[in-house]
């Protein structure tokens, strides 16, 4: 894990978040061979965090994925996290609040 503000600048693949006009992300440091094995393997992420030793690490996915597409995920995840840390993994949902 890393400590907070240990980050680097990644450029997000074309496929992934296509709507987001700003091609870069701000990544923490040891998440960033889990996030370009996500995006390689197809998966659209909308945020993650380490964690900074302080709760789990956490990957925040796009609202397309049903629950086999969550699972695939989860594998995904722990095949490229070499400290095999356990994760939460969330789905984004839009929701109307007015």
């Amino acid at each position: 894990m890393c400590r907070k503000g240990e980050q680097v600048v990644l450029e997000l693949p074309a496929e992934i978040d296509s709507g987001k006009e700003n091609r870069t992300i701000a990544a923490d440091k040891c998440c960033v061979n889990i996030l370009k094995h996500l995006w390689a393997n197809g998966i659209d992420t909308r945020g993650h965090c380490c964690g900074h030793s302080e709760c789990n690490p956490s990957i925040v996915v796009a609202e397309n994925y049903n629950k086999a597409g969550l699972g695939r995920i989860l594998f995904l995840i722990e095949e490229a996290d070499p400290l095999k840390r356990e994760w939460d993994l969330m789905q984004w949902q839009l929701t109307k609040v007015n």
